[in-house]
């Protein structure tokens, strides 16, 4: 699920490094706008095509960037790339941002030549009949946590997107305004920590705090402690050179606990200027983590990478109460491009959101920016590339064609095509509708949707041994496979044929 949050280093820039100037907002050095709107960021290039801009959280409300103010969303800032409006290699950049979606007091700098470039960004919270308010409860009240109402896209990898959030304040306290779309809808909740001062705390499971949303509701949260026993997990984030990434990353770890009524936890943490990190946890049956630096793609959704996310290592088995759990990360600098064109309705399809990923290296996305045209960045060292357009850019009714497509880096003209009449679940990214639980501790269900020729779903063991093999099953119009057979502890591997696609991902069984 690769979407996070970073951390509360504050960065100095060397001389001769990326230069801004006239750096604006809105048109203005001081903007405020609310948090469903969209903002127009401005500014001029003092030589080289390309600079990194950092929002941060302006902690005090001083509207000025102080060392103890955490940053939040890194972005890169290219000229001529898919988010410059102006579209020219000029040196001016245009960007029209997506809306920020959470509210707080925010600080935009830029590198500038060891001169601060700074802009003032204020993100009220929306003005409606529809709200969530209320507490975080920890022992003692920390500010800086943010708060979000999300949308879970994948709830078997816990991947969900950020949909409206507020930090909270010296006591606590959050409120999240919500636009009247969502009367009568139920939400789910998780509560973060971008700028890590509860470091020895972590988030429920989402699916626990849920809430319908009927006017304005109030939710006390909570975050519970993960190093009752001073299980660690530690490592270091490296390139495919293996040097160390000596830029602050964040690193997302889940934690699967023992028991059946122990929620999935989430601890996020940041690498120091060594590329280390050290996460405190507690026991845990199964350990999953991975790093993302550059953009925080669940609060700001334009994203260009200096690194491919990377491959998911993991611990898992009956670990030792304190465990000492290494896991060496790593991750990939983007070095070449795959190029296309996409369409919709035989029009030019902008603001396209398209995926691609590379076995063994992690994925990226990217949107078309002119004309339907885009340029994905990708690394050099994988010899070819998955890449389509995103279940999030096909709207219902609709169909990619290709689904997707297999290239290698450097590859131009890779085109495709949104068209309408499409049968239900045409695109690839909605075929597995839930696999619950996972990981399971006795019986486990796939339920499927918008497939034919569905095979057999056979599971394997980490040797590659086939030990189970189930035939589909029909229920409410769904395909089911229901996994019961006593398998023992440990990490398994699923395969499933649909006509001439295949599915693969990992389980777990637990105690």
């Amino acid at each position: 699920m690769k979407r996070f949050y970073v951390g509360i280093i504050l960065i100095l820039f060397a001389a001769n490094s990326y230069g801004v100037h006239n750096m604006l907002i809105n048109g203005s050095t001081s903007a405020n706008i609310s948090a469903d709107a969209s903002f127009e960021l401005t500014f001029t290039f003092d030589g080289s095509p390309n600079a990194k801009g950092t929002f941060y959280l302006d902690a005090n409300g001083n509207n000025q960037l102080d060392a103890s103010d955490p940053w939040i969303v890194k972005r890169r800032l290219i000229d001529g790339n898919f988010n410059d409006e102006d579209e020219t290699t000029n040196g001016q950049y245009r960007e029209l941002c997506e809306a920020f979606k959470f509210s707080g007091n925010l600080l935009f700098y830029a590198e500038d030549n060891g001169v601060s470039d700074t802009v003032v960004l204020t993100v009220d919270s929306i003005a409606s009949n529809y709200s969530i308010a209320g507490n975080v409860n920890l022992p003692a009240s920390r500010s800086r946590l943010l708060v979000c109402v999300i949308k879970i896209i994948d709830a078997m990898n816990m991947d969900f997107v950020i949909e409206y959030g507020n930090f909270t304040d010296n006591s606590g306290n959050y409120y999240i305004g919500l636009p009247s779309s969502y009367n009568g809808k139920w939400i789910n909740m998780v509560v973060l920590d971008p700028a890590i001062v509860a470091p020895d705390y972590a988030s429920n499971e989402p699916d626990i705090d849920s809430v319908l949303i009927t006017g304005h509701n109030s939710k006390t949260l909570a975050m519970r402690s993960v190093v009752p026993d001073s299980t660690t997990l530690w490592g270091t984030l490296k390139d495919d050179a293996n040097s160390p990434i000596t830029d602050p990353t964040s690193i997302t770890a889940y934690a699967y606990f023992y028991g059946t009524t122990d929620p999935i936890w989430v601890k996020l943490w940041k690498t120091d200027a060594n590329g280390a990190y050290r996460i405190p946890l507690k026991k845990a049956s199964f350990v999953t983590a991975w790093a993302y630096g550059v953009a925080v793609t669940s609060i700001a959704d334009q994203f260009y990478g200096s690194y491919m996310n990377p491959i998911i290592p993991s611990a898992n088995g009956n670990l030792n109460s304190p465990a000492q759990i290494n896991l060496e990360l790593k991750a990939y600098r983007p070095n070449a491009t795959i190029t296309g064109h996409v369409n919709k309705a035989g029009s030019n399809y902008d603001k396209c959101r398209l995926w691609t990923d590379a076995d063994g290296i992690g994925d990226n996305f990217t949107y078309t920016y002119s004309n339907g045209n885009y340029t994905m960045p990708v690394y050099s060292g994988a010899s070819q590339w998955y890449i389509g357009v995103h279940r999030t850019s096909i709207p219902e009714g609709f169909a990619s064609t290709p689904l997707r497509d297999t290239v290698g880096p450097g590859a131009t003209g890779v085109n495709f095509s949104i068209t309408s009449g499409a049968e239900e679940g045409a695109n690839e990214f909605k075929a597995f509708t839930t696999i619950y639980p996972n990981p399971f501790t006795s019986n486990i269900v796939f339920t499927l949707s918008g497939l034919k020729d569905v095979g057999n779903l056979m599971i394997y063991d980490i040797a590659g041994n086939c030990v189970s093999e189930i035939e589909p099953t029909t229920r409410d119009n769904n395909i089911q496979f229901i996994l019961s057979e006593g398998l023992s502890t440990g990490v398994y591997f699923y395969s499933l044929t649909a006509g001439d696609r295949i599915f693969k991902g990992k389980l777990v069984k637990l105690q």
